[in-house]
């Protein structure tokens, strides 16, 4: 049994957004040496949650208040693996904290919101539920016991055997003292009990940068080829409703760009199931939660399409209204599920920023051969390759299309899959042979984008070429 006032939460555990190796608070306190980035999605205001996440959180029991106050909601008070099966627990204080939840693994919803043990334990917790002997076990003592605290004064219900540092304010702390709590997830905000909603925009820390996640650091890894977006990402529908990414579905209209919708005729990926993917989460002065894998495109300043891993807090992302917007914040998330719906323009509007369909292979946002950088994009490039796919569905219908719709067990579209690997094979190859077969490929693909714009648009195909060619004609006139 811990002591009445570490029991207490309100007064010791205020949820704490430290956890940062070598970035420095004051000249002498340091955070974390655990490389833990922080949880910057539990520090958004109710109302910019996205969709997915507001409702993981209203099932946990959060509401807007004790979302954005903090150690208001008592899970907070407990530990992650704590809540995994809240169908039978030995303890009739979080028996109470949990009757009333809507779901029967809590543990389950912090995952898939992005939580896990390290980060949940330490950010929100700071290891208060632990037993003295998990502490030690687990080599976080140290940090407690330069705060005052023992293996008696721990299990301690007497409120005279709580250690000096309890009744302290931040200021008042030692210098040890300070470092110990930042070593425990504190900041000095959430030390003093203070809300978020009142130091969000003053706290150094929150314009901090993780050193493992600075601009000259190499992307993190991803495993597999994963090009999508998780299932917390927002999609406008032609009805004006919003919906998550998990709940689309073909034929759907969506919003690509500015004020326009199109069908999905397929989905690159569609997984429901798989689990640990990370994604980077990119919030701008405007909007918050786009959740996409470091190599699928984003369009940036000028309607350049680039790898969600090149952008960086202060760079210009393209809206949906045609304007940019500045990016304030970037995270590594880990979710449940990715997808990737298919337009025909190659474009889809998500949480309000302009995205393409498609991802890079490669670190560029151009396709290289060899070694040699070729000026066309990997967004030109898949609009490209999907030609034959959306001229079969421009000639079929949606449900003519539908029947030719298979994926793996990954979850990827065969339509996306087969030719991957086909251009991953071209990629290896010497520049001279890999440049004859992609340019042969590309020329054939081209024709065929081609006759998909007669089909699509005949009229002003027509117009086109014969445009044209009657400039072709004048010049050579000229040269007569």
């Amino acid at each position: 049994v811990v002591g009445n006032k570490k029991r207490d939460f309100m007064k010791v555990a205020f949820i704490s957004l430290s956890c940062l190796l070598g970035v420095a608070y004051s000249q002498t306190v340091y955070y974390n040496v655990g490389e833990l980035s922080m949880p910057r999605f539990r520090f958004e205001f109710w109302n910019a949650l996205s969709l997915g996440l507001r409702n993981d959180a209203l099932s946990i029991g959060y509401n807007q208040e004790t979302w954005q106050t903090m150690a208001t909601n008592q899970i907070e008070e407990y530990s992650y693996f704590i809540f995994q099966d809240t169908d039978n627990l030995d303890d009739k204080d979080l028996e109470k904290v949990v009757k009333n939840l809507d779901v029967s693994n809590v543990t389950a919803v912090l995952a898939e919101m992005g939580f896990d043990e390290d980060t949940y334990d330490c950010w929100m917790n700071h290891y208060i539920w632990y037993d003295w002997d998990e502490l030690v076990e687990f080599d976080f003592d140290d940090a407690w016991v330069k705060l005052g605290w023992d293996a008696s004064n721990w299990e301690s219900e007497n409120e005279n055997d709580l250690p000096d540092s309890e009744e302290k304010d931040w200021d008042e702390l030692t210098p040890n003292e300070k470092q110990a709590a930042a070593d425990l997830c504190f900041l000095p905000e959430t030390w003093d009990g203070m809300s978020f909603s009142t130091f969000l925009d003053t706290s150094d820390y929150f314009e901090a940068t993780e050193p493992w996640l600075k601009e000259d650091a190499a992307p993190p890894g991803f495993g597999a080829f994963q090009a999508c977006f998780s299932a917390h990402t927002l999609v406008e529908r032609e009805d004006g409703t919003v919906t998550p990414m998990k709940d689309l579905s073909l034929g759907d209209r969506v919003l690509v760009s500015n004020g326009k919708y199109e069908p999905i005729y397929t989905f690159g990926h569609f997984d429901t199931s798989v689990v640990n993917t990370e994604f980077l989460r990119i919030n701008t002065r405007t909007s918050s939660g786009l959740e996409l894998t470091p190599n699928h495109l984003i369009f940036t300043e000028g309607n350049q399409p680039v790898p969600a891993s090149s952008i960086k807090i202060g760079g210009k992302v393209m809206m949906a209204n045609g304007e940019t917007d500045t990016v304030i914040r970037i995270q590594k998330v880990t979710r449940t599920g990715i997808f990737a719906p298919f337009t025909s323009s190659g474009t889809i509007v998500t949480n309000g920023v302009l995205s393409s369909s498609f991802a890079t292979i490669q670190e560029s946002r151009y396709v290289s051969l060899g070694g040699f950088e070729i000026p066309l994009t990997y967004h030109q490039l898949g609009v490209i390759f999907e030609s034959p796919h959306r001229l079969l569905c421009h000639l079929l219908g949606s449900n003519g299309c539908a029947v030719y719709e298979d994926y793996n067990e990954e979850g990827m579209s065969q339509w996306v899959e087969k030719p991957m690997v086909v251009f991953q094979w071209v990629l290896k190859q010497n520049v001279i042979a890999g440049g004859i077969l992609f340019l042969t490929s590309l020329t054939l693909l081209c024709m065929i984008n081609l006759m998909e714009l007669l089909v699509v648009n005949p009229a002003s195909t027509i117009a086109l070429v014969a445009a044209f060619v009657a400039h072709r004609r004048h010049r050579v006139k000229q040269m007569m």
